[in-house]
């Protein structure tokens, strides 16, 4: 069987997922519009930076030729590589694994692929916890009417599907994907030196032998309004007020870094949780 995957870019939490369909039984050749520099990378993360673990080994891909002089990922109209229909003509896959609708090349493929009647899959991220605009409903009930099935990342993905007119039996089950050797492997090297980790990252430990040490909690990501940082903060505040037991630990940098700094400052707990 083979199988196109149409991607903005790399993206570090799909790669174990490419990674492991192309162990099985299955031709795979992921297509990428771009494959972004440190400061292209930077979007939603408010600085440059790489990514410290490699994201085009292990699977076949290919960059297509973007048409943008200046492609980024900043904009819907950012990329456009309306070559993928010639590389679909010529590689004829059995089906198209789309990525999302949130970029011009996406949609590029998705005609390609109904032009030259290949089953087309989509596996998008958004939810149904909002209300959309008019417009916007109709348009996704239409481009929805083109898909062959969706892959579910989770319960409010599928709710999002079944609110714009997709029936419950095209929706299949395909959430996140983990590399679960990687951090098995890591948590064996790092356990070893678990009391260290937590006196680095100010995490603490028992102020005395009949205390039990602190639960810390984490959130690793961008920090976006859509991702509700500050409504976790205010959330360990209150906890906090009854059981100083509990901190919390932020990974990661953007938008809301400042106001996350801010709010921790006038101090939800003694030790502040750390936004870093």
């Amino acid at each position: 069987m083979k199988v196109a995957i149409i991607c903005t870019h790399p993206i570090q939490y799909h790669i174990p997922w490419f990674r492991e369909l192309t162990r099985q039984d299955i031709e795979v050749t992921v297509y990428y519009a771009l494959l972004p520099d440190s400061r292209q990378q930077a979007v939603g993360f408010g600085e440059a930076f790489a990514w410290d673990i490699p994201l085009l080994e292990g699977y076949q891909w290919e960059l297509l030729p973007n048409k943008k002089k200046e492609p980024n990922l900043n904009t819907f109209f950012g990329s456009s590589t309306p070559s993928i229909y010639s590389r679909l003509a010529a590689t004829k896959p059995d089906v198209v694994i789309l990525t999302g609708w949130q970029s011009l090349p996406l949609l590029q493929a998705t005609w390609a692929a109904l032009r030259l009647g290949i089953p087309c899959l989509m596996r998008g991220e958004s939810n149904g916890m909002r209300q959309r605009p008019l417009l916007v409903r109709a348009l996704h009930r239409v481009l929805f009417s083109l898909m062959d099935a969706f892959l579910s990342i989770g319960k409010l993905n599928r709710e999002f599907y079944l609110q714009s007119g997709v029936s419950n039996k095209r929706i299949f089950s395909a959430p996140y994907f983990v590399d679960n050797q990687r951090f098995t492997t890591q948590f064996l090297r790092d356990v070893r030196d678990r009391a260290a980790l937590r006196t680095q990252w100010n995490i603490g430990d028992r102020s005395h032998k009949s205390e039990e040490p602190p639960i810390c909690f984490i959130f690793v990501g961008k920090l976006l309004r859509k991702k509700r940082p500050m409504d976790l903060l205010k959330a360990i505040e209150a906890a906090s007020r009854t059981n100083r037991n509990i901190q919390l630990t932020i990974v990661g940098t953007g938008e809301l870094m400042e106001e996350a700094r801010n709010f921790v400052r006038v101090g939800i707990c003694p030790s502040p949780s750390q936004a870093s």
